[in-house]
């Protein structure tokens, strides 16, 4: 939840300021705009995709934690972003960060459905929603200001950066010694729900 929270509290930044530093500093039109946020979508369908495969090869509690602090670093291009086809920069990173947490999210989330008794599933999931969805509108809000007092790219580094930090949670959790998450006698060949 750790994770979660802090990753959501820094990506809603990058969703929340995106299309106003795509629409007011790279002066792009809104149809491009759309496409770009767009691309987000596509990462997250292909980290979807990819996600059991990972986590074969890879192994379901390494791939969490390597996914968050490895496959999100791309997202740091998105400040980068500039005129012409520097603009490619922001999509690429969009990409990588949804990649990367829908990858980790696939292995976490199968972990506490399997970890979690039967009866007890719902409440443990509504908290955890509570939590992490709770720090939305804090980040955008956070956001809005810090971007009025640094402006929209140097609030964007902040976002990236503070992203990109989120996966330290799961980095220096009992999750980096093992090779698959333990889901017991729940998990079907391969350790992935």
């Amino acid at each position: 939840m750790a994770f979660n929270g802090t990753a959501n509290f820094f990506v809603i930044m990058v969703e929340t300021l995106g299309p106003l530093f795509l629409i007011r500093t790279l002066h792009l039109r809104p149809g491009m705009v759309g496409l770009l946020l767009a691309l987000g979508a596509v990462g997250g369908v292909a980290g979807g995709v990819a996600a059991q495969y990972l986590a074969r090869k890879v192994g379901s509690a390494r791939i969490s934690w390597i996914a968050m602090t490895v496959l999100s670093l791309p997202g740091l291009l998105i400040p980068l972003a500039g005129p012409g086809w520097w603009v490619l920069l922001f999509g690429i990173g969009w990409i990588s960060w949804t990649f990367s947490s829908t990858v980790a999210g696939f292995s976490l989330t199968s972990y506490r459905q399997a970890a979690c008794p039967p009866d007890m599933l719902g409440r443990v999931s509504a908290a955890a929603r509570w939590i992490t969805w709770g720090t939305l509108p804090l980040g955008g809000l956070v956001g809005g200001v810090l971007a009025t007092a640094l402006g929209v790219r140097t609030t964007l580094w902040v976002a990236v950066a503070g992203g990109c930090c989120a996966g330290l949670w799961l980095f220096f959790s009992p999750l980096r010694g093992l090779r698959d998450i333990p889901l017991g006698k729940l998990a079907p060949a391969g350790g992935v729900l």
